[in-house]
């Protein structure tokens, strides 16, 4: 009777996955991928054969093993579908990002592959547990590396170390270097960054006008500043879809030198930083890691915190006397501990530039705007008839500059096409070093206003405009905020390789005694017996306690994002924007989570109920993200409704 209500089961969730795969071709795949919005090499509007081979191939298999779920359960087709289940995940995950990253306004879709994964994500779990034990695999890969952790976040703040670690010392490494990024690229190559300083030197519109006459065979859509700080500097010149860049003298307008963008020293540190060098993919693996590494610091203070008081002094400190296994103990608390703050901040906005589309929307939809008021914002057009005249980047410059005085110019977007307009990158001064940033379109032909982000994006879109980047290279307070960035960028290292000190006798220890023939089992902690009691509860009861104790979660969480933004800024006398920027983009990540757990336990009451008596461990998933979300969320739309610009 179990078997068939498993092969039930099996089935049933193969259907959802064939249904909603369909479901998304039909209505956007296609066009997504080879329409030619997308604007991809050779793509027309028609979906090539090798496409619909590939989906035809896609609906076989899931519909070969949703036939033969109902009549075999055997363990070797339980683990044929198992591994089939693993990769189509996968590719759903993969596909789930990509369309969240590129088209987050497209909810429905977006919806629609959430559901998926998480259908899909259900059947990987069901057919592992019917296709254990693997006999063939090594012991290593069975999943025991965390045995000795009797809690939860023990459990979490471990295997994500184990899986993410490597990749976050990569990307923590090349963030050091990226800290100073200018001063290394300027120090290597003086010749592009450095001319001899004469008499009148030009400003950037009239550079622009100037190569444009000297240099017709030069193509550029893009001019900026080298360094605004140093009257020597060059001025930049680029074209956005190629790989060569060149650079201006600002006195005589003659070109000084040009390079291939990715062959430089500091494009490749940002490359390896950004992407690991894959190509599409990498970002994303980057990104996830980010979270991985705020997940690693929560987790790990939540380990961090002493049950007696009387103890306090022991885990802030590190025992010199101690041996060498106990100091390294020492030193991956204490520096744990007192980078947390830093490596919060860190992650959560490189959380946030990877996924900036989901981001950007979330901030409209809580402003009261749609997230299809992005595109609405920057891709304003220029008023084109045939008889118009394209100003100069000077003429056109002057037209806006009245109203933007006590501004200075960084960059200029030429128009591509008859309708693309200008763009001038503006900075203004703030109570952040790094200055505020301002991106204004104008008319390419009679230099109108299109768009002034200082004054029609809502307040709160400046903290990502404005504070993203110089949070996450120390940018925004100076020199002593970037040694914070760049000691912040060290510590994964540090902890990663004190972490595997501490945890490999321990696995070690723990892989000798399974050989063992008795092994007693260890006795259950009051807090284990305590869990076993409440997993006893009905559902309404057991979800009840579980949000209330969230709720106390929730409270200590916004006090300590508020408090690590705070500690960040104050070494340079700034601690308002980087705790809001901290708690405004906790609460949109804490938003997106309780809608996933809101999806997860639906599917739960729709499908799995009538299968199995209950998930309990969903609904103490749910009840937590709700308590997070009832906490954070009031407090967010209040800060978004009053106004209060702080960026």
């Amino acid at each position: 009777m179990l078997k068939h209500l498993s092969s039930l089961r099996i089935t049933l969730l193969w259907i959802l996955i064939f249904a909603g795969f369909n479901i998304h071709h039909i209505f956007h795949l296609a066009d997504h991928i080879f329409g030619v919005d997308i604007k991809l090499k050779g793509a027309d509007g028609t979906v090539p054969l090798s496409a619909h081979i590939f989906r035809i191939a896609v609906n076989l298999t899931v519909a070969s093993f949703a036939l033969v779920s109902l009549y075999s359960t055997k363990r070797i087709f339980y683990r044929l579908s198992f591994i089939g289940a693993l990769a189509l995940c996968l590719l759903n995950f993969g596909h789930f990002i990509e369309i969240v990253s590129e088209q987050p306004s497209d909810l429905s879709q977006v919806l629609l592959l959430l559901l998926i994964f998480i259908v899909n994500y259900m059947l990987v779990q069901v057919l592992h547990e019917l296709s254990v034990p693997w006999k063939v695999l090594p012991s290593w890969m069975k999943w025991k590396w965390a045995k000795h952790q009797r809690r939860w976040f023990g459990k979490w703040h471990l295997y994500v170390g184990i899986f993410a670690g490597g990749i976050l010392c990569i990307v923590g490494l090349t963030g050091s270097i990226l800290v100073f990024q200018d001063e290394i690229d300027h120090a290597l190559n003086p010749e592009l960054f450095k001319v001899l300083e004469q008499s009148h030197r030009m400003t950037l519109p009239e550079a622009v006008e100037m190569v444009r006459e000297s240099y017709p065979e030069k193509t550029f859509n893009y001019a900026g500043v080298t360094d605004e700080k140093t009257p020597y500097s060059t001025y930049r010149f680029r074209e956005f879809d190629s790989d060569v860049e060149f650079f201006v003298n600002p006195y005589t307008g003659e070109i000084c030198g040009k390079r291939i963008i990715g062959s430089s020293f500091i494009r490749i540190v940002m490359n390896i930083h950004t992407s690991l060098l894959i190509p599409k993919v990498g970002k994303y693996i980057v990104g996830i890691s980010a979270l991985c590494l705020l997940i690693l610091t929560i987790s790990g203070l939540r380990l961090w915190l002493p049950q007696k008081w009387k103890q306090l002094k022991s885990v802030l400190t590190v025992n010199f006397k101690a041996s060498f296994k106990r100091q390294n103990y020492d030193w991956h608390n204490v520096l744990g501990f007192y980078s947390a703050p830093i490596i919060i901040v860190l992650s959560l906005t490189g959380f946030v530039i990877t996924f900036n589309s989901v981001f950007i929307g979330l901030l409209f939809i809580l402003n009261g705007k749609s997230p299809q008021a992005v595109e609405d914002f920057f891709g304003k057009k220029s008023a084109y008839k045939k008889e118009y005249v394209q100003l100069s980047a000077e003429q056109a410059y002057n037209k806006i500059k009245p109203a933007f005085s006590t501004v200075r110019l960084d960059g200029i977007r030429l128009p591509t096409d008859s309708l693309a307009a200008y763009t001038f990158y503006l900075k203004k001064k703030s109570n952040a070093k790094s200055e505020r940033f301002i991106m204004v379109l104008s008319d390419q032909y009679n230099g109108k206003i299109l768009l002034n982000t200082e004054k029609e994006l809502p307040a709160s879109a400046h903290s990502y405009l404005s504070w993203t980047i110089p949070l996450h290279y120390g940018t925004f307070g100076g020199l002593p905020t970037r040694i914070l960035a760049l000691l912040g960028s060290l510590i994964p290292l540090a902890m990663f390789v004190t972490g595997f000190i501490i945890w490999w006798p321990r696995y070690k220890k723990q892989k000798g005694n399974s050989k063992k023939r008795a092994v007693v089992a260890p006795k259950k902690t009051k807090l284990e017996i305590k869990h076993d009691s409440i997993l006893m509860l009905p559902v309404r009861q057991y979800w009840i306690y579980y949000f209330k104790n969230g709720l106390k979660y929730a409270i200590v969480f916004l006090l300590i994002s508020l408090t690590t933004g705070a500690l960040y800024g104050m070494i340079a006398g700034i601690v308002l924007a980087p705790a809001m920027y901290v708690f405004i983009y906790l609460s949109m990540a804490l938003l997106v989570n309780f809608v996933v757990s809101l999806l997860v336990v639906t599917f739960n009451l729709l499908f799995l109920v009538s299968y199995q008596k209950s998930y309990k461990p969903i609904y103490k998933y749910f009840a937590y993200s709700a308590a997070f979300f009832v906490v954070f969320m009031p407090l967010c739309m209040l800060f978004f409704n009053s106004g209060w610009d702080v960026f």
